[in-house]
């Protein structure tokens, strides 16, 4: 099977963004780790980077030029990835189902975004286990994505998204008694009054 039948067959397609994580390299040195969403486009994995982060800025400035993405089979890691990069670093491994190897080949600069493209040159799938769907981890990855668009909108905008936020929240408490995720609502709340705190 070819990479890009495996990368399919994986759940990335030209008409949604599949979220994971990924590690950017600069040579063999890690200069980010980071929620990131992609969709395929011609054989490409293409990421929408918006202005202002500290993924916008390596990535135009020429300071990485591949990546591996983590496809995570706990909501965890992309909270650890915001808030805690080093503890993310270190279960990366631990926490992952497959991992797809890239090269950065082509990156297009918008008014407030960049769309990068990567080419896959690697699959590895690590563990087939099957996992059943849960509100609560996705409720947590929901949280996590509006909440990093917070410090690139206007007032108006940010009241909004802080409203999806809280209402996450509320679904990550009443569908989920885990100590973790109760522990992970919590950082999130408490990091909506700094939106400054987990630029990516």
């Amino acid at each position: 099977m070819d990479l890009e039948k495996k990368i399919r067959k994986m759940g990335f397609s030209g008409s949604t963004y599949l979220e994971v994580i990924a590690i950017l390299y600069r040579g063999t040195e890690i200069v980010n780790i980071v929620p990131l969403g992609f969709i395929l486009k011609k054989g490409k994995l293409v990421a929408r980077i918006f202005r202002g982060s500290r993924t916008y800025k390596l990535i135009t400035e020429g300071n990485t030029d591949r990546g591996r993405i983590c496809i995570a089979k706990d909501a965890t890691l992309f909270y650890l990835a915001i808030f805690k990069k080093e503890e993310a670093l270190k279960t990366f491994n631990k926490l992952c189902t497959a991992y797809i190897d890239f090269n950065i080949v082509k990156v297009e600069l918008r008014r407030n975004y960049a769309n990068v493209y990567g080419e896959p040159v690697g699959v590895k799938i690590v563990d087939i286990v099957p996992k059943g769907f849960t509100r609560a981890s996705a409720a947590v990855v929901e949280a996590l994505v509006w909440l990093s668009k917070i410090p690139y909108v206007d007032k108006r905008r940010k009241a909004i998204y802080e409203n999806y936020v809280k209402m996450c929240v509320e679904v990550i408490r009443r569908s989920s008694r885990s100590r973790r995720y109760r522990a992970i609502a919590q950082d999130i709340v408490k990091y909506l009054q700094n939106s400054t705190s987990y630029l990516s």
